[in-house]
């Protein structure tokens, strides 16, 4: 039976949406962590409570924008939807195979990505 007050990293991971390496090794760094409440098996297990409080306000990048998955964006609208710049995504772009392709482009030949493809990329992206 698991306990919903004490979780482990990976539940932490899939409750908020980010992979098991990044709750390991990013967040788990974080001088605001809290301190394991003991431990499950092999693993430290975390206060749920605790573990909320500094996502909120410290590591609180939220999983989901609010980007219509079926909508097509530009670079541009995709940034200002996502709280990053232009200049973020356009590096991205060009280290990332997931934004390569883009899905279509307009009249006037600007690329632009639909927002589920956006959403899922933009969780994956460091802080």
């Amino acid at each position: 039976m698991v306990d919903n007050a004490r979780l482990t990293t990976t539940e932490i991971a899939t409750k908020y949406g980010r992979s098991l390496s990044t709750v390991q090794t990013d967040w788990t760094q974080h001088s605001e962590w809290p301190e394991p409440v003991g431990k499950r098996g092999k693993w430290f297990v975390y206060d749920a409570e605790a573990v909320e409080r500094v996502v909120r306000e410290h590591l609180g990048r939220p999983a989901t924008t609010g980007l219509d998955p079926g909508t097509l964006y530009t670079l541009q609208e995709a940034a200002d939807a996502l709280g990053t710049t232009y200049g973020a995504l356009r590096s991205h772009k060009s280290r990332n195979k997931a934004l390569y392709e883009p899905a279509d482009d307009d009249e006037n030949g600007v690329d632009r990505w639909y927002g589920a493809r956006l959403e899922r990329i933009h969780a994956k992206r460091r802080r």
